[in-house]
């Protein structure tokens, strides 16, 4: 440490303890300095709103899009079968029972619609099929006309069918909507089977 001198109420300090002096008047106006620095910024931070910024960190790793569902059309309400026509064979039936080859005998076909509205006209379509020997025959396609829900008619009479051969057959009834939608396509066809006697 160094040592002081007093002369007439002047305090004279040595080279070293004045260095030393110095030394730490010259930390304390940096501690000042920084301190003022600090105080400033701080300041300027509340100021601007700096320091309240929030930061958005980007994910790391690949995006993964997120799949996009696009509306998907409403199907529209489809008529039941109950609020169609539905035209079917509700019988077919031949006399005599069993025909005579060469003999002339009578053919009726009935159609019904079973479906809740009046039908359109329609075509009846009808052959007759030799199943014993092979082959088909027309008899012909006939214009309809419409049915009310609920009403059966007889749509079809021949009483001058003629078979030549004896053996199985088969009577094949279809019938062919014209101008509407039936409800039911599944039951517009219809077959008798018969036997033809020798």
């Amino acid at each position: 440490m160094g040592l002081g001198l007093q002369v007439g109420g002047l305090v004279l300090w040595s080279a070293p303890e004045r260095l030393s002096v110095m030394k730490r008047r010259r930390c304390m106006e940096g501690r000042t300095r920084t301190i003022a620095r600090g105080i400033v910024m701080l300041c300027f931070l509340v100021a601007t709103g700096t320091g309240c910024e929030e930061k958005v960190v980007p994910p790391s790793g690949p995006l993964t899009p997120r799949p996009t569902t696009s509306p998907q059309p409403q199907p529209q309400p489809q008529p039941r079968v109950e609020d169609k026509a539905d035209l079917r064979i509700a019988k077919i039936e031949t006399f005599p029972r069993r025909p005579r080859a060469g003999e002339r005998f009578t053919v009726n076909v009935y159609v019904r619609n079973a479906g809740m509205t009046s039908s359109g006209a329609y075509d009846l379509l009808m052959r007759v099929r030799d199943v014993a020997h092979g082959g088909t025959y027309p008899i012909g396609t006939f214009r309809k006309t419409g049915l009310r829900s609920g009403e059966q008619v007889v749509a079809f009479t021949k009483n001058d069918l003629l078979v030549n051969s004896g053996g199985s057959h088969q009577l094949v009834v279809e019938i062919r909507p014209f101008d509407f939608a039936d409800g039911d396509p599944s039951n517009n066809a219809g077959l008798l089977a018969f036997h033809v006697i020798e």
